[in-house]
């Protein structure tokens, strides 16, 4: 069973992959403060930011807390908010990217 220790290491460890894969990718500063953002309004929100592979692994309940969250707080047509709950921000992230662009 992983600890919190393990799954917040898990986390740092993922943003920094994400990092140098936006560097590699030719990402603009713009890109990766995009991503940033919706990390920091995921937890604005009460969540962390999850990619969307993760958010599908979770309960339905866990789904819809996330979708009923967007609706209570008037955020469901706010597009940086949808991208932090639903687990978005790194399609937006990567898809300015050179390499994702030429493919």
């Amino acid at each position: 069973m992983r600890t919190a220790i393990d799954r917040e290491a898990s986390k740092l460890n993922d943003a920094l992959e994400l990092y140098w894969k936006s560097l590699a990718d030719g990402c603009s500063q713009g890109d990766r403060s995009r991503y940033d953002e919706a990390r920091r309004r995921a937890r604005s929100l009460g969540f962390e930011y999850i990619e969307n592979a993760q958010l599908l692994m979770l309960s339905p309940e866990e789904r819809l807390d996330r979708l009923e969250t967007l609706v209570a707080r008037g955020a469901s047509n706010d597009s940086v908010a949808r991208a932090a709950l639903l687990g978005t921000a790194l399609h937006f992230l990567c898809r300015n990217c050179s390499k994702n662009t030429k493919r």
